[in-house]
């Protein structure tokens, strides 16, 4: 804990304070209970906007990423960790965004293969309003029952 707050300090005085750094990490982890209840309000005040769009939609489709699969990288920890888009380095963090909103607002979600992309395949998240875990995961079983699974457009290369 002490080495963290020591990096945090360093992160805030560097100006390195993005969540998916090491400064961002080190600075959430020694958050002060009050920020955490702060953020804790902002989350939900965020789920009962959720719980409203699950009163007129039975789950929300959406990407687990927005790559088809990548080969997991052991190198390094998450933060040093790149991935190659079309060529360019990017942060292996730029796939968290996607299967974070679940996360935060203890939404259950199932993944399914939806199909394949530069012949890998592509996966689908499944979110059910909370405690309807049940709900995403029949649905994951009904989307099976559908075959073949269709070869979708491609996707940017990612390696």
């Amino acid at each position: 804990y002490r080495g963290f707050g020591w990096l945090a300090r360093t992160a805030r005085l560097l100006g390195r304070t993005r969540p998916d750094s090491v400064g961002g990490y080190a600075i959430g982890a020694t958050q002060s209970h009050r920020d955490w209840l702060h953020a804790n309000e902002k989350r939900t005040r965020l789920r009962r906007k959720w719980e409203g769009l699950f009163e007129r939609y039975d789950l929300i489709l959406m990407p687990v990423v927005p790559t088809t699969a990548i080969a997991h990288l052991h190198k390094g920890n998450v933060f040093s960790r790149k991935l190659s888009v079309n060529g360019a380095p990017r942060p292996y963090s730029d796939v968290f965004p996607w299967i974070s909103l679940a996360t935060l607002l203890y939404l259950p979600a199932t993944v399914a293969p939806v199909g394949l992309a530069n012949g890998l395949p592509v996966g689908m998240q499944i979110i059910a309003p909370y405690l309807h875990d049940r709900r995403s995961i029949r649905f994951a079983e009904l989307l099976a029952s559908v075959q073949p699974p269709p070869t979708l457009p491609q996707i940017p290369n990612i390696t």
